[in-house]
């Protein structure tokens, strides 16, 4: 069978499903790419650098190293240092504040792969029921139905299901990756979070000694 007698035979439940596995392609593309790469999330020479100016106390040249890099790391770094001279306390109460906001926009798409994953196998399964309806109402009109029409009925719905199973299975898998790769992403911005909190106190004590 060719794979135009596969749309076919699977109807415009095929072609639905399709749709779903681009979509959940295209978002999990582009937060590979774009939204989770780690030069846009912790761009290790920004971290150096920042690092460097904060020990010097070069704030205003922070300040603008931030607003220059756009990555996560630098949004966080930023709402410290507008609240320089504070305690400690309250920095690392800014910074997670500031944290959890650049983890949401780390996460977004990610809900959309797992949606794809879960309505996927329903949509392939709801393709069947309604071949299947159509089947034996083929076959009850029928005085004497013969089998190979059943069996052929039959396999052409579950067409729709095995589609759904194949387009789920890669989006549960693509949606697994993103959540590790956002739960990695999320540890390693505290980590470096607490190195600039620290760096600043230690330059604030610094500068009152």
């Amino acid at each position: 069978m060719s794979f135009y007698d596969f749309l076919e035979k699977g109807g415009p439940w095929i072609i639905l499903l399709g749709a779903i596995g681009a979509v959940a392609l295209l978002v999990f593309l582009e937060r590979v790419i774009m939204g989770l790469a780690k030069t846009r999330v912790l761009p290790p020479d920004f971290t150096r650098t920042l690092k460097n100016l904060i020990t010097e106390t070069k704030y205003d040249q922070a300040e603008t190293a931030c607003l220059n890099s756009g990555s996560s790391i630098s949004q966080i770094a930023y709402t410290i240092l507008k609240h320089r001279g504070k305690p400690r306390s309250l920095l690392k109460e800014v910074a997670d504040e500031q944290g959890a906001i650049e983890v949401a926009r780390l996460e977004r798409g990610v809900s959309v792969v797992a949606t794809m994953a879960t309505i996927a196998p329903l949509l392939g399964l709801l393709g069947t029921v309604t071949g299947m309806i159509q089947v034996f109402m083929k076959i009850a009109e029928e005085s004497d139905p013969q089998i190979d029409v059943l069996a052929g009925g039959i396999w052409e719905a579950l067409i729709s299901t095995g589609a759904g199973l194949c387009v789920a299975i890669p989006c549960y898998v693509a949606y697994r990756y993103l959540t590790g790769r956002v739960d990695l992403m999320a540890l390693q911005l505290e980590e470096t979070t607490i190195d600039i909190v620290d760096a600043m106190d230690h330059a604030q004590q610094e500068g009152l000694a």
